[in-house]
């Protein structure tokens, strides 16, 4: 499926802007995943042919989960409700 969506994103960009390399931004494991296309298909789907990102949402849901549990009890929530 990873494969598949990276050629379906290949063909948009290229459909869209001719000649731009194709931008993936998936998450943590689906990034695993890509690179070892990547690698056994380097021809096709190498650093060269396609830009890899990897998506912070799950870091920043970490982060503000943390935030929250630092502020919880704080008397914090309390004040901004009054205000």
């Amino acid at each position: 499926m990873v494969k598949h969506g990276m050629n379906i994103t290949r063909e948009i960009t290229h459909h869209v802007n001719p000649g731009h390399i194709p931008v993936l931004t998936v998450d943590q494991p689906l990034y695993a995943i890509s690179k070892r296309i990547q690698w056994k298909w380097p021809d096709d789907y190498g650093e060269r042919q396609y830009v890899k990102l990897v998506d912070g949402l799950h870091i920043e849901m970490a982060m503000l989960k943390a935030i929250g549990d630092w502020l919880d009890g704080s008397g914090w929530t309390h004040v901004m409700i009054s205000m």
